[in-house]
């Protein structure tokens, strides 16, 4: 496999916080691609 680490990626990181009676749910998704 030929990897070019100088190659342009993208990283995107998603958050989503709700908050409901009982407490706070939590949640995170991330994501490296080139």
């Amino acid at each position: 496999m030929d990897v070019n680490l100088n190659a342009p990626h993208s990283m995107g990181t998603t958050i989503i916080g709700i908050t409901y009676d009982g407490g706070v749910v939590l949640g995170a998704d991330s994501r490296t691609s080139t």
